[in-house]
């Protein structure tokens, strides 16, 4: 599950420099070019995907055995995953919050100029791609819930430190590096997590309710949040608002000790 994010996190590197790039040389209609050459790539790749793919005819014993599973009453799927939905939603909260106005920041806080906005922003994507296998492989070796903790600290202390570096560029760039390390990491970690405590029979259930309730529901209320608070009505700027975020991310952290202990049938080397 880390490398998968990470192929999506070297998408999210290349595609605001290239866009800003053709935008600031060709103007905005120049993102048809894009649109277009990865439709192209998109058939390319499947093609190829295709004819590689070679699926394995199963016998009728075998699909009768991987056709038996149990449904776990949503009551009971829910209860499990409730504090890691909760986790999971003020981590996103913060996490989606900062992502959105990221460019708003470097431009009207940091003083970026708009054509190197997308470069700014490399060591945030670079560091995203690094960390979702990194941690992934320690999780594999110390736990998902000991890394879930460290990673929303992790967030925590990278939002905290972007808020107070608005007057040096080094520092925010640095603060976008340990941002990006930690930010990226919910896609392993709590989906990882979730398969092992769920009730059996109710896995898929658990993980859509963690990624949909928790992970998406946080994502669509942080960038609300994020533009309220700083407006000239509350906080007044983007970078007092990042500070309040900060400390809403680290409520996460509080539902941590909640979460129950991995089913009996997991391997003690995963828990």
């Amino acid at each position: 599950m880390g490398i998968n994010g990470a192929l999506g996190g070297a998408g999210t590197l290349a595609f605001p420099i290239i866009t800003v790039g053709l935008i600031v040389l060709y103007g905005v209609k120049s993102l048809e070019l894009i649109a277009i050459a990865f439709v192209l790539l998109a058939i390319v790749i499947y093609s190829i995907l295709r004819r590689m793919t070679d699926v394995p005819e199963l016998k009728s014993e075998e699909i009768s055995v991987r056709g038996k599973t149990s449904n776990a009453p949503f009551r009971m799927v829910a209860s499990t995953v409730l504090a890691l939905t909760l986790a999971a939603f003020f981590r996103s909260l913060m996490v989606q919050a900062v992502i959105n106005f990221l460019p708003t920041y470097l431009t009207t806080v940091t003083k970026v100029e708009y054509q190197y906005v997308g470069s700014a922003q490399i060591p945030y994507s670079l560091f995203a791609i690094i960390g979702q296998p990194l941690f992934g492989s320690l999780s594999d070796r110390f736990g998902r819930l000991s890394m879930i903790a460290v990673t929303c600290l992790g967030c925590v202390a990278g939002v905290l430190l972007l808020s107070f570096s608005s007057t040096n560029f080094l520092l925010t760039e640095s603060s976008l590096a340990l941002f990006g390390l930690f930010s990226y990491t919910g896609f392993p970690l709590f989906l990882g997590l979730t398969g092992l405590i769920a009730p059996r029979g109710g896995i898929t259930l658990a993980n859509s309710i963690v990624w949909g309730f928790g992970m998406i529901g946080g994502a669509a209320l942080g960038p609300a949040l994020a533009g309220v608070l700083s407006g000239p009505a509350f906080l007044g700027s983007l970078d007092r608002s990042f500070l309040l975020l900060a400390g809403v991310g680290a409520i996460s952290v509080t539902f941590l000790p909640f979460v129950p202990k991995p089913r009996s049938d997991v391997s003690p080397s995963l828990k």
